[in-house]
């Protein structure tokens, strides 16, 4: 596993996902489980949607970077977002007055992979070249 790899498969689901949430955000909310379709919940999914398109598009041209160190300090930001996000949609279904009420085992399902994969590009993967 690479970096570029990790890269690209992050700048894919965040594209995919953009999209989704900009094109049609009611169908995401209703898959997700929200029945709450306000204006202004449909207005916060697009620009969600805006700024995981403008995450992959950056993760897609950042994929070709040589430098370690760039690679790594990236690896560091994308893992830190990751367990953020992570613990988001795991108090956006789990509380009381959950947002998230169906499908969110796929949020969180994707969320541990790429926190998986980062850590072990970082964490790991330098060790088992020692």
């Amino acid at each position: 596993m690479s970096y570029k790899l990790m890269f690209a498969l992050n700048a894919i689901v965040s594209l995919l996902v953009g999209l989704i949430f900009v094109i049609v955000p009611q169908r995401a909310l209703l898959f997700l489980g929200t029945s709450e379709t306000y204006v202004s919940t449909i207005s916060a999914m697009r620009f969600l949607g805006a700024a995981l398109v403008t995450i992959g598009l950056l993760l897609w041209f950042v994929k070709d970077v040589a430098d370690a160190g760039i690679q790594k300090n990236l690896g560091y930001a994308l893992l830190a977002s990751t367990v953020i996000g992570l613990v988001l949609v795991i108090v956006a279904s789990v509380s009381q007055q959950a947002v998230i009420r169906s499908n969110s085992w796929i949020p969180v399902v994707v969320f541990v992979l790429f926190g998986l994969g980062y850590g072990f590009l970082l964490f790991l993967k330098p060790k088992m070249k020692e």
